[in-house]
């Protein structure tokens, strides 16, 4: 099923730090800005955030996130989150979907803010390293 969004001055495409300091320069600025990112949860590879219902040690969290998040509860800001960006089409047609729908959305000023991608490098006895440091951590917290 198709539905067409109402369309908003500046889109903003990655809900990662860069894509939420965007967003919110530009609605401090009086600009409406809708933020689409195709994870459950804004904060990019930098701030990292687990499900609600799992509780990681304190070393793991950022507490200094917290603030950084409610700059996307500003009232100019509306955010889109479990979203892909597939297409751009003429007339500046942005077609977006979740796991139900495809929408469409008439675009203005585009921000491309999709962020990092975390490149491991593997190596033999990585695994047993990353346990060693994690109980390790857990233990002197």
């Amino acid at each position: 099923m198709k539905k067409e969004l109402s369309p908003t001055p500046l889109i903003v495409i990655g809900s990662d730090p860069a894509g939420i300091m965007a967003a919110y320069a530009a609605a401090q600025s009086g600009v409406e800005v809708r933020i689409i990112d195709e994870t459950p949860l804004s904060g990019g590879q930098y701030y990292r955030q687990s499900p609600p219902e799992i509780k990681l040690p304190s070393f793991l969290q950022h507490p200094e996130a917290d603030s950084f998040y409610t700059k996307i509860d500003h009232p100019k800001i509306k955010v889109l989150n479990n979203m892909v960006v597939w297409g751009v089409f003429e007339d500046n047609i942005l077609a977006l979907s979740d796991s139900n729908e495809t929408s469409l959305l008439s675009i203005d000023k585009v921000v491309l803010a999709w962020g990092a991608y975390e490149r491991p490098i593997a190596f033999p006895g990585l695994d047993a390293y990353r346990l060693e440091r994690f109980e390790e951590q857990s233990a002197a917290n």
